[in-house]
């Protein structure tokens, strides 16, 4: 089965971050308070 993609717009921007999420993330999940 073969798939054709329309080429990316240039500049192209990923929408979901995988490598650096946000900073403000981690804020959620877990506060200094928390680990001691």
């Amino acid at each position: 089965m073969t798939r054709c993609y329309a080429p990316a717009p240039k500049p192209s921007f990923r929408l979901i971050p995988s490598q650096f999420p946000p900073i403000g993330l981690f804020d959620t999940v877990a506060r200094a308070a928390d680990l001691e």
